[in-house]
């Protein structure tokens, strides 16, 4: 969603009434923002409407980003909650919940490919290389569509709760299963966006990765989200 939306040409696209307030974390996945949401709701965070983007596997995965949520994402009181929801090994959870509480160590991933791209450059170059190398597994439909339905329904129930009305856009990507998501989205009576449709952008829309819209691949997403905003907001 960072590299796919153009902030400029999203906010003059958009119907005047709304104003857009965006907050990108990188590498986030659904429980990310499920107990992020519940954070900045706690914290007074009052919005209209939450538009949330997730790919597929992004919706249907069970992991998080790790130390980087659990100090700035999550609360204390939902620290537990999520150890237990996705299943972390001792050894992960004390360095989750220890990331909670030290600046520093929840940090010190960051810091160290900053450093390892400073000094050996090749070497993070080499690392960036194989990471967008690599692609996440087809889900199949009887998998994520109950999931998908359980995860809407859960993410519509808690902004409800706080005066919100929840929108998830499902951006353009390699992975299969936004059709599966929309239609889930249809059964619980949730918004669902697909503002590109499966298998419509080709290399030539995406960065080098695969994965990351470019500069083209952008400027149609972005226009095509805010007219299906338009659509689902009243005017």
């Amino acid at each position: 969603m960072l590299e796919g939306t153009d902030l400029r040409l999203f906010r003059a696209k958009l119907t005047p009434k709304y104003v857009p307030v965006p907050y990108f974390v990188l590498g986030t996945n659904y429980y990310d923002w499920y107990f992020g949401l519940k954070r900045l709701f706690a914290e007074g965070m009052r919005p209209r409407y939450v538009l949330l983007g997730l790919s597929p596997n992004q919706l249907a995965t069970s992991e998080v980003r790790g130390d980087i949520s659990a100090r700035y994402l999550v609360q204390q009181s939902d620290l537990l909650e999520l150890v237990q929801r996705t299943h972390m090994d001792a050894t992960r959870a004390s360095e989750f919940m220890l990331a909670h509480y030290s600046q520093y160590y929840s940090t010190r991933e960051t810091i160290r490919s900053y450093v390892i791209a400073r000094v050996l450059p090749n070497v993070g170059e080499m690392f960036h290389n194989q990471n967008v190398s690599l692609r996440d597994p087809a889900i199949s439909e009887s998998v994520l569509s109950p999931l998908a339905v359980e995860r809407l329904g859960a993410m519509d129930k808690l902004c409800k709760e706080n005066g919100a009305h929840f929108v998830l856009v499902v951006p353009p990507t390699y992975q299969s299963g936004a059709e599966v998501i929309a239609a889930a989205g249809r059964k619980a009576g949730i918004d669902v966006l697909l503002p590109v449709k499966s298998n419509e952008f080709d290399a030539s829309d995406y960065q080098e990765d695969g994965f990351h819209l470019n500069s083209k691949g952008s400027e149609i997403f972005t226009s095509r989200l805010a007219e299906s905003l338009n659509e689902v907001l009243p005017q």
